[in-house]
């Protein structure tokens, strides 16, 4: 289609105005209607769509009428195999009918000859019956009788012609009444023979199933085998699992008794220590509280020094007696202070002492809180191992009648296989049978078959049809090809 040749038209789809280029304002035009009309009554039937989905629907019901319009053409392109089939058919027909000609014209020929022949021996007839006539006077009663045979003769002659003739036209009835027996049972084979396919089909689609199903149920009884297997080590590990950890379990409950028995042990040193301790403590009291009477007799000793410093400042004479004293006061005030300070380190001694006693002892504590834990944990882990391996028994046992069930199911099938390989054996036996048969019908009916004139007026009429497809196929290519155009334009 060369671009000078079109032309451009205005046209109005479901309200709108489109320009729209084409080869024929009026193609485009009736294109243009047949849009809006398409829009206009899907409007109608759907109301509530606005115009996007309105055109979307109607370009997916050209779309249906498209994809219709390429099923007709492909029917056309089924017919048209059909057509050539029929086309061999009857070129095979007509070569049968020249032949049937060419034997009609030899039979003709013969028959003539035959004719040519007997006017030669009618000719030696009229010879001889010029030269009976000679002795006509001579041998005339004999030449009447011999005429009167003669005529017998005709008579018998024209009543086997009308016999022959009659005899023809009951086996040319007969004729006729075979063919059309052999057409009814060519139709019947055909009928027979499609069937017999149509079964051995659905036959084989059987065996194919069947087969497939054996295949499925051995690969099934296959990954059975092999997860009863699996099963099989994966409770032997979660035995051995078991028995180690109720072993440990065994561990953990002895290592319980002896963290049990040292907690005790502990808790009773720790009564002992608090009991030092609140000794001690009640020795620290009262040695703080002699500490403290100490410093008030040292206080008072001090006062006691100051007089009497005050006194050997007056008293030169006491100096000495003073200062002894002074000396033995400073040497038992001195051994005060290091009591005090040997009493405050033992008290501080055993301040420390109850402070790593009481971290062992929260250390004991939270030992055993979690030596409870792990044991409390262990026995949960311990029962759902027991509960596990019931469900694996369980299972196992499920697993079991699944596995005899699939062993019964593919034993089945393969009986089932079995029956249905030897019905198609026999299918196949038939369906040869019935093949000879049919290729016997088929060249007696090609050879029988006289009236293929109606066959030709079908081949012209599917011609016709085909033409007039392959019109509308141009016609329907055409707006296609208008389509993508518009398409195009409205894109750009």
């Amino acid at each position: 289609m060369n671009i000078p040749d079109r032309t451009r038209v205005t046209v109005e789809i479901y309200g709108t105005s489109y320009k729209l280029v084409g080869s024929s304002s009026d193609y485009m035009k009736k294109i243009a209607s047949y849009v809006d009309e398409r829009m206009n009554s899907i409007s109608k039937n759907h109301s509530r769509l606005d115009t996007p989905k309105i055109a979307v629907l109607a370009a997916v019901h050209m779309a249906e009428e498209a994809i219709q319009t390429q099923e007709v053409r492909q029917e056309v392109k089924l017919l048209t195999g059909e057509r050539s089939e029929l086309r061999v058919e009857i070129s095979q027909l007509q070569a049968t009918r020249v032949e049937q000609q060419e034997r009609l014209v030899k039979q003709q020929e013969e028959y003539e000859s035959k004719l040519k022949e007997q006017g030669g021996v009618y000719a030696q007839l009229e010879q001889a019956k010029d030269e009976l006539l000679q002795q006509l006077e001579q041998d005339k009663a004999d030449l009447m009788q011999q005429l009167e045979q003669h005529k017998s003769l005709l008579k018998e002659e024209s009543l086997k012609k009308d016999q022959l003739v009659q005899s023809q036209a009951s086996q040319e009835q007969k004729h006729k009444q075979n063919i059309q027996n052999l057409d009814k049972q060519m139709v019947e084979l055909r009928s027979n023979h499609s069937q017999q396919q149509v079964k051995l089909r659905n036959m084989e689609q059987d065996l194919k199933k069947s087969q497939e199903a054996h295949t499925q149920l051995t690969e099934q009884h296959k990954q059975v085998v092999h997860r009863e297997q699996a099963s099989k080590t994966e409770q032997q590990s979660l035995l051995s699992k078991v028995t180690k950890l109720e072993t440990e379990l065994n561990q953990i409950k002895n290592d319980l008794t002896k963290s049990e028995s040292k907690r005790q042990s502990l808790e009773k040193t720790v009564g002992e220590y608090s009991d030092s301790s609140r000794k001690l403590e009640g020795e620290v009291h009262k040695l703080t509280a002699e500490l403290t009477s100490w410093k008030m007799l040292a206080d008072k000793r001090s006062e006691e020094i100051a007089e009497l410093e005050s006194r050997i400042l007056e008293s030169t004479e006491q100096n000495e007696t003073l200062e002894a004293g002074m000396k033995s006061l400073h040497d038992e005030l001195t051994v005060q202070k290091e009591l005090h300070e040997q009493a405050k380190r033992r008290c501080q001694s055993f301040e420390s002492e109850l402070v790593d006693l009481t971290k062992q002892y929260e250390e004991v504590q939270g030992l055993l809180q979690v030596s409870n834990q792990d044991l409390h944990t262990w026995k949960n882990q311990n029962e759902e191992l027991t509960r596990q391996q019931s469900v694996w028994n369980v299972e196992q046992l499920k697993l079991q009648e699944e596995l005899d069930i699939w062993q019964q199911e593919i034993a089945a099938s393969e009986q089932q296989v079995e029956v249905l390989q030897g019905e198609k054996e026999t299918v196949s036996t038939e369906l040869r049978e019935i093949g000879e048969s049919f290729e016997l019908v088929a060249n007696q009916y090609r050879l029988l078959q006289v009236e293929h004139e109606m066959q030709v007026e079908q081949a012209a009429q599917i011609e016709e049809e085909h033409r007039l497809l392959r019109e509308e196929y141009a016609k329907l290519q055409s707006e296609y090809n208008e389509w993508i155009e518009l398409i195009e334009q409205d894109k750009n």
